[in-house]
């Protein structure tokens, strides 16, 4: 897979959307290990390039573009499990863009048979908590990118936490690093590095 990921890295650093692409779709691997040991890990190095000023705004939003469509047509692949009749509302922080991450965990989650309410990018609490209250939501999955966000998922945990029931709350992404006890300290129940983690831990507790 490092290969894998490696020429698909290289194709969207060029700009052929075509090739990275079909690098991709022709692989007989998992589709579960594509999104975690090609497709998240290429990205994360996409967006080291453009820190250092490897490549451009422009490839580093191609990129993710290209991404995004690939993922579109790779979440055919996924065999979806018996319905659980629960609900996960995922969402990123108020004021965060990124949402790759969280579209991955929405994919892996509907394949194990949750209900998904995907809200993705440049999500208010409020609003979060509001749809949260009116769908009854098992669960309210929150991400952010960026350790500027992090005050953000402070403030939705805690308008969250208000509701009656409140629900599990989930929190995780790069702003976090890997690092639980500090993602934690958000006020929320769980985090997970991952969208495979984060699915085994919520059919553990479910």
């Amino acid at each position: 897979m490092v290969e894998l990921r490696q020429r698909y890295v290289d194709a969207l650093v060029a700009g052929d959307q075509a090739a990275a692409v079909r690098l991709v779709e022709d692989s007989d691997a998992d589709v579960r290990s594509l999104y975690l040991d090609v497709l998240q890990p290429a990205l994360y190095e996409i967006g080291h390039r453009w820190e250092e000023a490897e490549i451009s705004v422009a490839q580093e939003h191609l990129a993710t573009a290209t991404t995004q469509s690939l993922m579109a047509r790779l979440a055919e692949r996924f065999v979806g499990g018996t319905r659980r009749g629960r609900k996960v509302l995922i969402a990123c922080a108020d004021g965060e863009l990124h949402s790759i991450g969280v579209r991955m965990i929405a994919d892996f989650l509907d394949a194990d048979g949750w209900d998904v309410l995907f809200v993705g990018a440049l999500s208010p609490s409020a609003a979060v908590a509001d749809l949260a209250r009116a769908q009854a939501v098992d669960v309210v999955a929150l991400s952010a990118a960026l350790p500027a966000r992090v005050p953000e998922l402070v403030n939705a945990v805690r308008v969250l936490r208000a509701l009656e029931p409140p629900p599990v709350i989930a929190v995780g992404g790069q702003a976090f690093a890997g690092d639980a006890t500090r993602a934690l300290e958000t006020g929320a129940d769980l985090f997970a590095a991952d969208a495979a983690a984060f699915a085994g831990q919520l059919a553990t507790r479910f």
